[in-house]
């Protein structure tokens, strides 16, 4: 799994993501070895050029798991991981809440920080020229502003901080939410 968080095409989506979220979930004081498990593998298989990373990453997931993971947990984790899916609907459940809000907390990081988020971002998708990348993205985060971002009582306090850097970030994209 190392060897996958370590392709050259990732530079957010990396072992430094899977930090970052450990991180936050040990700061919430959350014991949850679903969502950890979660964590670990929702961006196991992250490549840039396609749509179905999520997918893929569920199907990998289960592929190196079905042999020796209970079939519950199994479900539970691939729920986790599919939850991530910004294309899906919102599930209402407390650990899919919480495995998102961890998967968006660099949302809400410092400027400087989220100025290195932002332009990992773009290195990840430097393939995409540049008017169709500002377009791309200025929807995507557009669409977090337009519903609330953070859903979990460990997250509320960061709401407005994220909606300020997604906002500063349409700004610079030439794009207003």
């Amino acid at each position: 799994m190392v060897t996958r968080y370590s392709e050259e095409q990732r530079h957010y989506h990396n072992l430094g993501h899977i930090a970052a979220s450990l991180t936050e979930l040990d700061r919430c004081g959350v014991q949850d070895f679903t969502i950890e498990g979660a964590i670990w593998f929702h961006d196991v298989i992250y490549d840039p050029h396609r749509s179905d990373n999520e997918d893929a990453s569920v199907a990998w997931f289960r592929e190196n798991t079905d042999a020796w993971l209970d079939p519950v947990l199994a479900a539970e984790v691939t729920a986790l991981i599919e939850a991530t899916d910004f294309r899906r609907p919102r599930t209402e459940d407390s650990a899919s809440a919480l495995m998102v809000d961890i998967d968006l907390a660099i949302l809400a990081t410092p400027e400087e920080a989220y100025d290195a988020y932002c332009a990992a971002i773009r290195r990840e998708y430097a393939h995409v020229p540049d008017e169709a990348f500002r377009s791309g993205r200025a929807k995507v985060m557009a669409g977090f502003l337009a519903k609330r971002i953070y859903r979990t009582e460990y997250f509320a306090d960061r709401e407005e901080a994220a909606r300020r850097n997604i906002q500063s970030e349409l700004d610079e994209l030439g794009a207003s939410a």
